[in-house]
């Protein structure tokens, strides 16, 4: 909502739409969804091809700039103060591609509160495309570490992934081998000496 602002009104809505519907980026378009920023009425149309563009009420490209995206982490952060804000043109621990594909360049907003809060902004659309806070670290290390074996980007790359992968079910395997074989023999010798 602090990036949004202000949910437009349904005469607003209503009057871009019609303002917009013949515009070229919008009769070619495959969807177009409302995109509220700092309170005034944007749309994303998605072309064919996958390419997006941001229109403004009355159907101008209307692209995201600098000041904008600054203005965004301030409202974003509320009252917390900003350890960092950057533009990352390649993955981080927490932004990457795991099976869903990722947007790059994306805008990245530290808070310096307790959680050490993230969030990622689209530079292109201005629209909030992840948050992350003390618990979704918690979750990527343990859920995404330990059961995907997803620790560096170097680890995701194929085909180190499955070698990693392989030589820990090798493991795995060796382990449960060894145990049945360690139970079949405690049985036998149980049996043997009854």
């Amino acid at each position: 909502m602090r990036l949004a602002g202000q949910i437009p009104q349904w005469q607003d809505v209503r009057a871009s739409l019609d303002a917009i519907r013949t515009r070229s980026e919008v009769v070619d378009a495959v969807s177009i969804v409302s995109a509220s920023f700092a309170g005034r009425l944007y749309w994303i149309a998605k072309q064919r091809d996958g390419t997006t563009a941001r229109l403004d009420a009355a159907g101008n490209v209307a692209d995201v700039n600098a000041s904008e995206l600054a203005d965004a982490a301030r409202r974003v952060a509320g009252g917390a103060d900003i350890s960092q804000e950057t533009m990352l043109s390649e993955e981080d621990s927490y932004y990457f591609r795991g099976n869903d594909s990722i947007a790059l360049p994306i805008y990245r907003i530290i808070l310096n509160d307790r959680d050490r809060t993230r969030y990622y902004i689209d530079p292109r659309t201005g629209a909030l495309v992840q948050h992350v806070d003390r618990n979704g670290r918690w979750y990527r290390w343990l859920f995404g570490g330990l059961h995907r074996v997803d620790f560096a980007p170097w680890v995701r790359a194929r085909p180190v992934w499955d070698i990693v992968v392989l030589i820990l079910m090798m493991g795995g395997l060796s382990l449960a081998v060894a145990g049945a074989y360690l139970a079949a023999a405690r049985v036998r010798k149980d049996f043997s000496h009854s």
